[in-house]
């Protein structure tokens, strides 16, 4: 299905599963939809302004696109009408009032009359609901389920809010099980889950996705990381996650088998956001022993070799309209950083990690908390190759 001219920055289909939408990046400038089934598109729209969201209505007759200075709403055409040839979408701008000039990030339909709720880069809600009390943190993302309406907020919380009445009734919010600097390999009881270190810095949640046919939802976090939560005895509980480097992964190199530090199998990976990971991706839990945890069990160990708590997090990108605002003398050149390399010795006991400025970190793997031992500030650079020779000192 080739329609596009440029790049394609979101994709999505309607609840009835008989369209798709799909939205060109700020030089396409088109939203177009799909007959998906046999490829044929049914509409087309011109897009004013960059997209950064889109919301289908519950019923699948309309959409609404969320930009800068921008909400537009777009009746859709059906694959069941009897189209055989590309229409023009029928739309019409949302009266903005005094919100002309906001940037909106997130929009979601709240219920089957289509009442419409939207939120801004600085973190207010638009249209339909208020709400009260909103703290210290602000809204960046929505999802409706069910028992109301999710919301992820920049303090890392996913809050739930009812949607009965003129406002926005809290119910409950749910803390992500995991943190900055975090070891999974020490989560093996879900207590651990919900216990947190006072000073602990939670990722903020970027997207949400639930379906009200489904008794979970997924939040993809800063740390691009995905949590899962699901539904059981009327409240939500953390079921499963996937954690991953944030950025590029610079280096891998497979454990050796000779050696019992680690299960058969284990791989090591190396990032650009500053860690090493210890992966095992075998089916048996009960062959990695004591090592296996509840909060991601392919993961088994992380370690945190550079404390800058923005390496491990995305930079939000948020399209906005006009010139940018960036230093025009800044270089656009990506400049390595984090883990570039690491190997480990032959005994399998020890392991040496060199990163993007130069610094080599010894590992002690014959441990279980996998402790630095040494750092060596050996290089004015990046440090590209490491090996150990046969002899075990060097």
């Amino acid at each position: 299905m080739a329609a596009h001219t440029v790049s394609i920055s979101i994709v999505r289909f309607t609840p009835d599963d008989l369209t798709l939408i799909s939205i060109g990046c700020q030089h396409d400038s088109q939203i177009i939809t799909w007959d998906w089934r046999s490829g044929n598109d049914l509409g087309v729209g011109k897009l004013m302004s960059p997209v950064n969201a889109i919301a289908v209505s519950f019923d699948s007759s309309m959409c609404v696109t969320v930009g800068s200075k921008s909400v537009k709403y777009w009746f859709l055409p059906m694959a069941s009408d009897g189209l055989n040839k590309r229409t023009g979408l029928t739309s019409r701008s949302a009266i903005l009032a005094d919100k002309r000039n906001v940037n909106f990030v997130d929009a979601t339909f709240c219920d089957q009359t289509n009442r419409m709720l939207a939120v801004t880069a600085s973190g207010e809600y638009v249209k339909c609901y208020s709400w009260k009390d909103s703290g210290d943190f602000k809204a960046i993302c929505l999802a409706r389920i069910p028992e109301g309406l999710l919301v992820g907020c920049s303090d890392g919380l996913v809050r739930l809010f009812c949607l009965i009445g003129d406002d926005l009734d809290f119910l409950a919010d749910l803390a992500p099980p995991t943190h900055l600097f975090m070891d999974p390999a020490n989560a093996y009881d879900p207590q651990q889950l919900q216990n947190h270190p006072e000073d602990a810095i939670f990722p903020e949640p970027r997207c949400l996705v639930a379906s009200s046919s489904s008794p979970t939802f997924v939040v993809g976090y800063a740390d691009r990381s995905l949590i899962e939560f699901s539904r059981e005895h009327n409240s939500w509980s953390f079921r499963r996650a996937s954690l991953g480097h944030t950025g590029a992964v610079n280096c891998i190199e497979s454990f050796p088998s000779s050696s019992s530090c680690m299960p058969a199998g284990t791989v090591i990976t190396g990032g650009s956001d500053g860690t090493v990971r210890f992966w095992n991706f075998g089916g048996d839990s009960d062959d990695k022993g004591d090592i296996a945890n509840i909060l991601c069990p392919s993961l088994l160990k992380v370690v945190y070799l550079d404390e800058n708590p923005d390496l491990l997090l995305d930079k939000r990108c948020i399209e906005l309209v006009g010139p940018s605002q960036d230093d025009p003398n800044a270089s656009t050149t990506m400049t390595p950083s984090g883990v570039q390399c690491t190997r480990v010795s032959h005994d399998g006991r020890s392991m040496v990690a060199g990163t993007a400025n130069g610094m080599l970190y010894l590992i002690d793997l014959s441990f279980s908390d996998t402790p630095i031992i040494d750092v060596i500030n050996a290089h004015d650079s990046e440090v590209s190759s490491l090996d150990f020779s046969d002899h075990a000192s060097t």
